[in-house]
């Protein structure tokens, strides 16, 4: 655990610098497409820092480190030994390497930014974050991602992630996404609509704190993002993930992802949170931008938002 005045917001210190791992998984969501999304965004995100002048935000940006992920082989059973999860050996395999570069990003007290790939990919950045004590984790997403193999529909594990975290489904993951030590009362929801049945019944009572989609149209963004900030802090957490899958948008704004849900937030609400987030003393240490899939939009513009989204994350501002 971090001693008391180490717990400093990493993203907004111009001192400290930021590694990159691209993560091109598309296993999760076993989806053709979702692995281009790291590197597309990489370079999107690098050329709009370069193209507007942001050289500032540009030095902090360490090398990009790719993840090796094994490929997508729709010819395969995919399943392993375990019924209803695909490729957890092979997903396993690959967010096991991502958890080292996390936690030793970590503890080399830089900045851990996670480019992917499917949300299946934040087992190991949960996993590495773990590192810096108790855990504490803002999930900006459609979806709620905790299921396991027993209540998942699909057998998809991009939706698993956060039970894989809490120590819950397949033993080949859980033993790295439990070196997280998540906490259920350190988790924090912003923008969900699209829930699976048990999803719903487990986060209807708590005691994560969830703000859904209506939730916020209804109390704005601005109520949900301090009113989280404020949970965290008071529950006295060590460091701070957030995990942001562009499915948050409404499908207007980013048609190119692969479970697209109307009633998202709009591109200025999610901009307002990450503005709010990285102005607050909590101590983020790491976060991911995930499930961009270009060949869903050959026009490029979700990329487009997703390089704004990532580079406001690291702040890119108007003025």
């Amino acid at each position: 655990m971090r001693d008391e005045g180490d717990r400093t917001n990493r993203l907004s210190d111009p001192s400290v610098p930021i590694d990159v791992f691209q993560m091109p998984m598309a296993l999760g969501a076993n989806c053709d497409g979702v692995d281009l999304g790291a590197a597309t965004l990489d370079d999107a995100m690098r050329r709009l820092l370069a193209s507007r002048g942001y050289q500032q935000i540009a030095s902090r940006l360490r090398p990009s480190v790719e993840i090796p992920v094994a490929p997508l082989d729709p010819a395969t059973e995919g399943r392993g030994d375990t019924p209803n999860a695909w490729y957890v050996n092979e997903i396993g395999d690959a967010c096991g390497r991502l958890a080292e570069a996390v936690a030793d990003s970590i503890t080399a007290e830089r900045f851990a930014l996670m480019l992917g790939g499917d949300h299946a990919a934040s087992i190991g950045s949960l996993a590495g974050a773990g590192v810096a004590g108790r855990l504490g984790v803002i999930w900006i997403d459609a979806h709620a991602d905790i299921n396991t193999p027993e209540t998942s529909p699909s057998g998809n594990v991009h939706g698993m992630p956060l039970a894989v975290a809490l120590g819950q489904g397949p033993e080949r993951l859980t033993a790295i996404g439990a070196r997280s030590g998540l906490r259920i009362d350190d988790l924090v929801y912003i923008g969900l609509r699209d829930l699976d049945p048990a999803e719903r019944d487990l986060l209807r009572t708590g005691p994560a704190l969830v703000f859904t989609a209506d939730a916020i149209e209804e109390r704005g963004i601005d109520e949900a993002i301090l009113t989280s900030i404020d949970r965290l802090l008071r529950n006295g957490v060590d460091a701070v993930h957030l995990s942001i899958d562009i499915d948050s948008l409404d499908p207007s704004i980013v048609p190119g992802t692969g479970t697209r849900f109307p009633g998202g937030l709009t591109y200025r609400e999610l901009i307002r949170a990450i503005g709010q987030l990285r102005r607050s003393n909590l101590p983020i240490a790491s976060a991911d931008v995930v499930e961009l899939n270009p060949l869903l939009d050959p026009t490029g513009g979700s990329t487009i938002v997703a390089a704004a989204l990532t580079t406001a994350l690291l702040g890119r501002t108007a003025l």
